[in-house]
């Protein structure tokens, strides 16, 4: 599994090298498939209406809607599964 550091505010998640901050080249990830953003200390997850979805810990997240992050979330981006560690 590969890592994603989250070293911006503002950090987009999808397999179209052009458009994301963060690659994920599997089939199942859209181009721009979600975005994390954040705010203070805290990390925001929000799905970009992807034709997969995102889910956080087995959980589908609702397109536009940003999720909070707690330390050892499972996020799934499609089929690639991710651990977030602050």
């Amino acid at each position: 599994m590969a890592t994603i550091y989250l070293e911006k505010d503002l950090t987009v998640i999808g397999k179209l090298e052009l458009a994301s901050d963060a690659v994920i080249p599997v089939a199942t990830v859209s181009r721009v498939h979600a975005k994390i953003r954040k705010r203070e200390d805290a990390y925001y997850l929000a799905d970009l209406n992807s034709r997969n979805g995102t889910a956080v810990n087995g959980k589908m997240l609702p397109g536009g809607e940003e999720w909070l992050l707690q330390d050892g979330d499972e996020i799934d981006f499609a089929q690639a599964r991710y651990i977030f560690l602050k």
